[in-house]
């Protein structure tokens, strides 16, 4: 009987604890959606006294956290709307616009291509100029203000490349996001790379750059963890050149 009492109490314990845990990311995830007019505000004001880093910085907290917020209606009560991700996104594509980073300007405007003032953003930039080599940052967007990313870096007679990959859950910004990540190397002569993980195959193709960048195609043959990374972590996709 004793042993039957001292079992439940632990049950009772841990239902405790968890029901504490819920309780303090729900106060967390509040406390972060009511600080969306703040970003906004501190953005607007560094960026109209063409402080625009610290802009940048305001909206990128704005632009992360209206993402996770859009979310969390049944914790806050407050819908967000397309519009509102739209205006978010492109603060912070005006910011990087004005800081002369009309690459990352670009991909913070193509999230949201359906947007009037995205389409209109995105033809005031310069027409991209094809770089002299693949050296550079790529990425695509990972949700919450975050990107996965591909590092290419020159390696004497070789590109060394680095994927660095989130999954951003739809608790991203309070408990973290899911890594997963690989480097391979790929003669500077090639525009093909492949990545190898038992029976998964990530392929890297480099497309001809044009006016609109310049990309990487990224296709994954097989699901997360038979790649080697964490949960929900997918390398594919369209990676745009932010830096050279």
């Amino acid at each position: 009987m004793l042993k039957r009492i001292q079992y439940l109490t632990l049950i009772l314990l841990g239902l405790g604890h968890l029901s504490q845990s819920h309780a303090s990311s729900e106060q967390d995830i509040v406390a972060g959606c009511q600080k969306l007019t703040q970003y906004a505000q501190q953005g607007a004001k560094f960026y109209q006294q063409k402080h625009y880093q610290k802009a940048r910085d305001a909206f990128l907290d704005q632009a992360a956290w209206i993402h996770f917020c859009l979310y969390q209606t049944d914790i806050t009560g407050k819908k967000i709307s397309d519009e509102q991700l739209a205006t978010a996104y492109n603060n912070v594509g005006l910011s990087y616009a004005k800081l002369a980073q009309p690459r990352w300007a670009r991909a913070w405007f193509e999230l949201t291509p359906e947007s009037a003032k995205s389409q209109f953003n995105l033809k005031q930039l310069p027409p991209v100029q094809a770089s002299k080599s693949k050296q550079g940052t790529y990425v695509r967007y990972a949700g919450q203000g975050q990107w996965n990313t591909l590092e290419i870096t020159n390696k004497g007679n070789v590109y060394q490349i680095d994927f660095n990959g989130l999954r951003m859950g739809v608790n991203g910004l309070i408990y973290g996001p899911n890594l997963g990540e690989f480097s391979i190397t790929m003669p500077k002569n090639a525009s093909l790379a492949e990545y190898h993980h038992e029976n998964c195959i990530i392929q890297l193709k480099f497309l001809p750059a044009n006016a609109q960048g310049e990309r990487i195609k990224v296709t994954q043959n097989q699901m997360d963890a038979e790649c080697g990374f964490g949960f929900g972590v997918y390398a594919d996709g369209s990676y745009l050149k932010v830096e050279n």
